[in-house]
């Protein structure tokens, strides 16, 4: 699957000017969604964890344009999230979460073009991380 690498670093941009706020706006808005998700975080250091999430955005961002290193990046990253207690049923909230996180971060500059392919690639990430986590529970 192919993604528009050019729009999608126009949120790379905004992200990088504070890092730290866009994680902790995601975070919050995610365990406000689902009270489920304070538990999966419950001993973790969400400082650190903020930290993990940004360099997985560049991970992400970074292999793009190499479809079967992403696929491998995010199917291992769906393996390692069944450490964390993670389950399918969070999957949707992140998605939702990280789609809303986004769009508040691109304010009035947020068009339908952009919106529809940040869908396509959080489908894509949402899909391959559960395929890896699933190739585990089938095991």
């Amino acid at each position: 699957m192919k993604f528009n690498k050019e729009l999608l670093d126009q949120t790379l941009t905004l992200i990088g000017r504070d890092p730290d706020k866009f994680a902790t706006d995601f975070y919050d808005l995610a365990l406000s969604l689902s009270p489920d998700l304070n538990r999966v975080f419950r001993n973790t250091d969400l400082k650190l964890q903020k930290t993990e999430l940004i360099k997985g955005f560049l991970i992400i961002f970074s292999t793009l344009e190499d479809e079967d290193k992403l696929e491998e990046y995010l199917y291992e990253l769906g393996i390692r999230h069944l450490t964390y207690e993670v389950l399918p049923e969070h999957y949707p909230v992140i998605e939702h979460a990280l789609l809303h996180t986004i769009r508040n971060l691109h304010g009035e500059s947020w068009e339908e073009p952009l919106e529809l392919e940040w869908q396509r690639l959080l489908f894509f990430i949402t899909d391959t991380m559960l395929k890896g986590s699933r190739s585990c529970e089938a095991a």
